[in-house]
């Protein structure tokens, strides 16, 4: 759908894609509790049988694990795009938009994109306007990349920071 729609897509429709991202790339869910994992001879009776149409144990982990593998490919290659659309977008994006776009490629750990350092660079000329929200998600998605802005981004962030610590009430 993506990849049919990318030239329409806007502001809204990356920073919304972003959220989605982060949230379906986030920590593996736990699968659903079987009978045998509740506990009881009943239930260990239960874990040990294949329901019907499982197949083996051991099919079933490695199909399991097919199916991430997959899933993680694809969102990788959508936060790929979204983020290179955001650059073509930069200009017409929200802090929030760009601040999003940072935050996904570093939860979907993807610290090699070519639209992180343009994206940094603009949230770094925005410093001055972000919320502190947008401020810690930034400084927070650079440290989890392992990336390191200029010392002059860094004091333009702590200025920012500041400013925000002393406007704000307990």
């Amino acid at each position: 759908l993506w990849s049919d729609h990318n030239g329409a897509a806007n502001a809204i429709h990356i920073s919304a894609t972003c959220k989605q991202l982060v949230l379906l790339g986030g920590a593996p869910r736990a699968p659903p509790l079987r009978v045998g994992q509740l506990g009881g001879e009943a239930g260990a009776e239960a874990q040990r049988r294949p329901h019907a149409g499982e197949g083996e144990p051991g099919q079933r982990q490695q199909e399991d694990q097919e199916r991430r593998r997959a899933a993680a490919q694809e969102a990788d290659a959508l936060a790929r795009a979204v983020a290179a659309r955001a650059v073509e977008l930069l200009a017409a994006l929200d802090d929030r938009c760009v601040t999003n776009v940072i935050y996904m490629l570093a939860k979907l750990s993807i610290p090699d994109h070519p639209a992180l350092p343009i994206l940094v660079g603009e949230a770094g000329r925005r410093l001055g306007t972000l919320e502190p929200q947008h401020l810690s998600n930034v400084i927070w998605s650079l440290a989890t990349l392992g990336a390191r802005p200029p010392a002059p981004w860094l004091a333009a962030f702590a200025a920012a920071s500041a400013a925000q610590l002393a406007a704000s009430t307990p």
